[in-house]
Formats: C-alpha cells, structure tokens, sequence
C-alpha cells in the first residue's frame, strides 16, 4: 500500500498550526503577566498616598520622590516590555492566521481526495 499524500500534507499542516498556536498562547501567557504587574504598580501608587501620616513621613525624608521615581521607572520599563511582547505577538498572530488557512486547505482537500478515492473503489467493485 502507498502513502496517502494528501493525508501526510494534512498532518504536517495540522503540526504546524498546533505549533504556531502553542506559541501564541505562550505570549499570551508572558503578556498578561506583564499586564499584571503593570496593574500592581498602579495600585501600589495609591498604597504610598492613603496613610496620611506615612505620606507625611516619607514627604518628611524626602522618600516620596524616590518612591515615585522608582515606581516610574518599573511602569516604563514594563511598558516597554509589554510593547516588545505585543508586536512579537503580532507576528505570531499572522503566522497562525498562515497556518489556519494552509491547514484548512489540506483537510480540504484530503476530504475531497478521500470522496474521490471512495467514488472510483465504488464503480470498480
């Protein structure tokens, strides 16, 4: 018996689409991490200010500047990070949209090999 092309290309396309979409979810994953932690910077920022008398205090040191300037600097950088992360995101995206389309055409068109294959062993037997 020979090996079915059309059911080796399926398969091949199908493997790459599960990669692709495995490395997606990854970014994902690193995104709303980052995501995260931008969002515990942002209610750390109202933790400094409630306690009025800690805000006096750290006025009163001079530490409210350095807080602020070091709360400033984790938001940058993990703005920054978060932008990398998102347009590496944007390239996976269009290379899993590739993936889709080539994995449907290759079901397609194992689907339509099979039905044909089917049709012609019915007229012969």
């Amino acid at each position: 018996m020979t090996r079915d092309p059309f059911k080796d290309m399926k398969l091949l396309t199908d493997a790459v689409f599960q990669s692709r979409l495995a490395g997606l979810q990854s970014i994902t994953a690193e995104e709303n991490a980052l995501r995260g932690g931008l969002a515990r910077i942002a209610g750390r920022r109202g933790e400094a200010t409630d306690d009025p008398a800690t805000h006096l205090m750290m006025q009163t040191l001079g530490a409210d500047i350095l807080w602020q300037g070091w709360m400033d600097n984790q938001h940058r950088s993990l703005n920054m990070q978060l932008a990398n992360v998102l347009a590496r995101k944007e390239v996976l995206r269009h290379g899993l949209k590739t993936a889709f389309g080539r994995a449907q055409a290759a079901e397609s068109l194992y689907a339509q090999n099979l039905a044909q294959r089917l049709k012609t062993a019915r007229r012969r037997g």
